[in-house]
């Protein structure tokens, strides 16, 4: 939709959008403890309206922000009357693999801290509300990165930031290997680069596709199969921790996620197209 209607913006208005997620995320984390304890010592009600206030709450508004788009957008299609070329060659298409790669890597460095980080908060000795306080500001840093992009993937930025951007993340966790108590500070530029690797991300699935159409389907292409590889992350992560007792060997996956991010990132920033004869 981002590639249809704002074409010439892209960068821009993909990291708006991975702000308003990583926004939503930072308020439901920091949120989550304090409204759980608005019931007391009833710790099962605690969750179910702390869950209630915090999700249930949008679902009228998502339903409403639908319907309002979709009325435009079957109007649209409606007044249109083009055909589609297919697009199932985007599976083997070597551009495609290199985008969908990237997803993959940065995604599961993303679900990896969302998961662990409130644990290894606490395993410093924070409180659990403290904790979630940490999630809160990686994920507020992490809207801050989003809205960075734009700046970031300009001229020149489009082919340096996807690779350059892991030394951003490799310091946090460098940091949190060697001063854990400081897990306050470090999740300030995991935060950023977790943000920043989003917006790239879906930057790349736009800039990477000459027209919508093509753009759409390396979107859903690269999105699944990133997502599948994410999927094993936090599993990985938790079992590593649990065999040796410490946060320092689980971290060691992020370090490697990070380093193959920078590396298919050299790949993916190059100007080439999916679906281009070459």
């Amino acid at each position: 939709m981002i590639k249809r209607d704002f074409p010439l913006r892209v960068p821009m208005m993909m990291g708006v959008y991975s702000a308003i997620l990583g926004g939503a995320g930072a308020m439901a984390s920091g949120l989550a403890v304090p409204l759980a304890d608005l019931t007391g010592s009833d710790v099962g009600a605690g969750w179910r309206l702390s869950l209630l206030i915090t999700g249930g709450v949008v679902v009228p508004l998502a339903l409403a922000g639908w319907w309002l788009v979709s009325r435009g957008e079957m109007r649209a299609t409606r007044a249109a009357s083009f055909e589609r070329a297919p697009r199932t060659g985007i599976w083997r298409d070597p551009v495609a693999w290199q985008v969908a790669g990237y997803m993959g890597v940065q995604s599961t460095t993303f679900y990896i801290l969302v998961t662990w980080l409130a644990s290894m908060s606490l395993a410093t000795g924070r409180s659990a509300a403290v904790a979630g306080v940490d999630v809160m500001i990686y994920q507020l840093l992490s809207l801050v990165g989003a809205l960075t992009v734009a700046l970031a993937m300009r001229g020149r930025g489009a082919q340096i930031t996807p690779a350059a951007l892991p030394i951003l993340g490799i310091t946090g966790i460098v940091g949190l290997m060697i001063w854990p108590d400081a897990v306050g500070i470090w999740v300030m530029p995991l935060g950023l680069f977790s943000g920043l690797s989003l917006g790239v991300s879906l930057t790349l699935m736009a800039q990477r596709a000459r027209d919508h159409s093509t753009s759409s389907a390396l979107s859903g292409m690269s999105q699944s199969v990133g997502y599948a590889i994410a999927a094993i992350g936090p599993v990985l992560f938790g079992g590593v921790h649990a065999l040796t007792g410490n946060w320092t060997a689980a971290l060691v996956i992020l370090l490697v996620t990070m380093t193959l991010q920078g590396v298919i990132g050299i790949f993916a920033a190059r100007d080439r197209f999916v679906l281009d004869r070459r």
